[in-house]
């Protein structure tokens, strides 16, 4: 009735990704993601903060099916985009740049994820404060 480019329809998509993601099918996950994304864009354009979280989602569950390397690669993709659409600094950006860190780590490289860390604690000691608890838990995984 709405049609499958309806953004109602896109939200629910969305959801029903997130939800078999959730419900332990990381693959699922990330196939549904992908197959929806392209359709997003069309909709929303390619900078639109909806594509940007589809896409760090898309990442995660990219992760979580156990391609770490992929998932780095995409949040690594994503940060200059985060960049100019929120902000350097903004809280969406800082994630990502977490994200790129955790799955440095977790593809085996453990001292570009340390060096990762590092640059970020710089930053979030700056915008959040040392003592939040996103400065605390990335400073937490320097030692790991």
């Amino acid at each position: 009735m709405l049609g499958a480019e309806h953004p109602t329809v896109l939200i629910d998509l969305a959801n029903l990704a997130r939800w078999t993601g959730q419900s332990g099918d990381a693959t699922g996950a990330r196939n549904q993601y992908a197959a929806l994304i392209p359709v997003v864009e069309k909709v929303l354009g390619a900078e639109h903060p909806t594509v940007l979280i589809n896409l760090a989602n898309l990442a995660h569950w990219t992760g979580q099916s156990g391609d770490a390397t992929g998932a780095r690669n995409q949040y690594v993709a994503l940060i200059p985009v985060y960049a100019k659409v929120f902000g350097a600094e903004h809280p969406s950006s800082l994630t990502v740049r977490r994200c790129v860190a955790r799955w440095t780590r977790e593809a085996g490289d453990a001292g570009g994820a340390r060096n990762q860390y590092a640059a970020l604690v710089l930053v979030l000691e700056r915008v959040l404060g040392a003592e939040h608890p996103d400065t605390v838990a990335a400073r937490s995984n320097l030692g790991s």
